[in-house]
C-alpha cells in the first residue's frame, strides 16, 4: 500500500468514528480543507505533511482509548 492510500484509508476511519468531514480533518491539521480533495485528483504531499496527520490519528486513538477505559464497567450478572 502506498502513503498515499494509507493516509486516505487512515483519514476515512478517523472520520467515521470522529463523525466529522474529511474536509475538516484537513483544516484542523493542515489548516487546508481542500487537502484530501487535491490528494484523491493525483496531487502529492510531503513526508512531513503524512507525519502531522499519523500524530493527529495517534492522539484522537490514545484519548478515545482514555475516555474508554474511563468510563465505568457494567457488572456481570
Amino acid at each position: 500500500m502506498t502513503l498515499k492510500a494509507t493516509l486516505l484509508k487512515a483519514a476515512e476511519r478517523h472520520c467515521r468514528f470522529a463523525g466529522i468531514s474529511k474536509a475538516r480533518l484537513a483544516s484542523i491539521v493542515v489548516n487546508d480543507g481542500k487537502f484530501f480533495d487535491r490528494i484523491e485528483r493525483g496531487g502529492s504531499f510531503t513526508a512531513e505533511t503524512y507525519e502531522r496527520f499519523m500524530a493527529h490519528f495517534a492522539r484522537s486513538d490514545a484519548r478515545r482509548a482514555a475516555a474508554l477505559e474511563s468510563r465505568p464497567r457494567r457488572e456481570k450478572r
